[in-house]
C-alpha cells in the first residue's frame, strides 16, 4: 500500500507503508535509548579510588633522623654557650675561642650533611651512620674536648677534675667527631641530672690489658641498681620530671660498639653515676 504525503509547493511524495514502520520502529528505538537515560551514551563517570595510605618509613630511617636532630642540640649549645659567655665578658674572643668555634661548625654541618643523606634517597637512608676512621692521640684530644666543655659544667655549677695517669701519648683508631658526640651525650647526661654543687670525674689509664681506659663518674643523684640495665635501652628515661628524649646514651652506646669499645655502667664513687669505656684494640693498633 503506498500513501501520499504533501511535499513542497503542494506536490506530493510516494510512501511506501513498510517504510512507515520501519522509521517508527527506527524512533521508538532511539526514544528508548535517549529517553530512558541515554545510558549508552553518557561518558563513563569515573569514581574515585580511595587514596592508599601513605606507608611509614622504614623503622631505621625513623632512628636515624631522630638520632640526628638529638645530635644536632650539642654543638648549638656549645656555640651558643661560648657566644653567652663571650657577652658577659666570662671568654675573651682570642683564638681558643675561635677554634672551639669553628671545631663545632664542623661537627654541625657534618651532622646536617648526614641529615640531608637520610632524607635523599640513597644508601644512607638506612639510618647507619657513617665513620671515618683515623689515629687520634686520646689523651691528648680528651683533655681539649673537655677544656672546650668546662664553660658548661661550670655554668651548672659542677666542678671538673681530670686525671691523665698515661706515660706518653695513647694513640687509637677512632672517628673524631663520632666521639665527641659520644662524650657530649655522657655531658649532657651529666648536666640534666648532677646535683649542684657537684663533680665530674673523669680519668684516663690503661687496663691491665693495655688497653686505653676512660672513667667518667659524676656526683649525686645516682640510679637505682634496678635501672642500671635500661640506661643504654632506646627512649627510657629515668626520670620524666627532666627533659630529654632518652636518645643520648642509646646513641653513646652504639658509637661505642662501632670504636670497639666496652661500654658500661656502675654506680660512681661519687655518689653519681660511673660510665667506663675501654677501648678494645687489635694487635698493631696500641698506641
Amino acid at each position: 500500500m503506498a500513501l501520499a504525503a504533501p511535499g513542497w509547493a503542494g506536490a506530493t511524495w510516494p510512501i511506501n507503508a513498510g517504510a512507515v514502520d520501519l522509521m517508527w520502529m527506527g524512533l521508538l528505538f532511539l526514544a528508548c535509548m535517549l529517553g530512558a537515560g541515554g545510558i549508552l551514551f553518557m561518558p563513563r563517570r569515573r569514581v574515585p579510588r580511595p587514596a592508599l595510605p601513605l606507608q611509614p618509613p622504614a623503622r631505621p630511617l625513623q632512628d636515624g633522623i631522630a638520632d640526628l636532630v638529638h645530635e644536632i642540640r650539642a654543638p648549638l649549645s656549645v656555640i651558643s654557650g661560648e657566644i653567652e659567655a663571650a657577652q658577659c665578658g666570662l671568654r675573651a674572643i682570642d683564638a681558643q675561642t675561635l677554634d672551639a668555634l669553628a671545631v663545632e661548625s664542623a661537627r654541625l654541618a657534618r651532622l646536617l650533611r648526614d641529615l640531608e643523606g637520610l632524607t635523599s634517597c640513597t644508601s644512607s637512608a638506612t639510618g647507619a651512620a657513617v665513620y671515618q676512621f683515623g689515629a687520634l692521640a686520646l689523651d691528648t684530644w680528651l683533655q681539649r674536648w673537655l677544656r672546650h666543655r668546662n664553660t658548661q659544667l661550670a655554668g651548672a655549677g659542677i666542678a671538673l677534675h681530670l686525671q691523665i695517669e698515661t706515660r706518653g701519648a695513647v694513640l687509637i683508631q677512632a672517628d673524631e667527631q663520632r666521639l665527641a658526640q659520644l662524650f657530649d651525650n655522657l655531658l649532657q647526661n651529666t648536666l640534666r641530672y648532677t646535683d649542684a654543687p657537684g663533680t665530674l670525674r673523669v680519668a684516663l689509664t690503661r687496663s691491665a690489658h693495655g688497653w686505653p681506659h676512660i672513667r667518667w663518674e659524676d656526683s649525686a643523684p645516682g640510679v637505682p641498681p634496678e635501672q642500671m640495665s635500661a640506661l643504654r635501652l632506646r627512649h627510657w628515661r629515668g626520670d620524666h620530671t627532666v627533659q630529654g628524649s632518652g636518645l643520648g646514651l642509646d646513641i653513646a652506646s652504639r658509637i661505642a660498639a662501632a670504636h670497639h669499645a666496652r661500654f658500661e655502667a656502675s654506680p660512681s664513687q661519687l655518689g653519681g653515676l660511673c660510665w667506663s669505656l675501654e677501648f678494645v684494640q687489635l694487635d698493631g693498633e696500641r698506641g
